[in-house]
């Protein structure tokens, strides 16, 4: 996943909670099981292996660290399940595509009341917002295009001239 993604999904135990397994835990937990703990999860294998090393941890750590690994185990399980969904895969694709020009894109300050996002009912880019002239919407449209868009274009941008 990449930044904008991981923000959106966990897939990992937090690396707070991981300093203070590594302190609780003292030399009593094996590399392994640590290993499998600090995976980023990608996939439901990934989530097999760490639901099955987390029982392993309770003896050695506090309850309540336990139970935030606990917490931080379930919500992985829900954002797996989640992406998985055809509205999580559209939400993704759009973040995915979008990050890797949005700095670029809003240094264009002829843009700067554009928008560019998923729809809330339908899978589209929406771009909203307005223009300053038909050159700048046609130059708006000719950028979006040129970046591959995932999905089909819904626009509602108002030229003002």
């Amino acid at each position: 996943m990449n930044k904008w993604s991981t923000i959106l999904c966990k897939n990992s135990i937090s690396k707070h909670l991981l300093e203070e397994i590594k302190n609780e835990g003292n030399n009593n937990l094996t590399l392994s099981v640590f290993n499998v703990i600090s995976t980023e999860i990608n996939d439901q294998n990934d989530f097999k292996n760490l639901k099955e090393a987390i029982p392993y941890l309770k003896d050695h750590l506090s309850e309540g660290l336990y139970n935030a690994i606990l917490e931080e185990q379930e919500e992985i399980q829900k954002d797996l399940k989640w992406i998985s969904t055809k509205r999580g895969k559209y939400i993704l694709a759009i973040n995915n595509w979008q990050e890797s020009f949005y700095t670029e894109f809003r240094s264009k300050h002829e843009f700067d009341n554009v928008f560019i996002g998923g729809h809330a009912a339908r899978m589209v880019i929406f771009l909203t917002g307005k223009v300053d002239g038909k050159d700048t919407f046609d130059d708006l449209l000719t950028y979006v295009n040129s970046k591959n868009p995932p999905y089909k274009l819904l626009i509602q941008i108002e030229i003002m001239e």
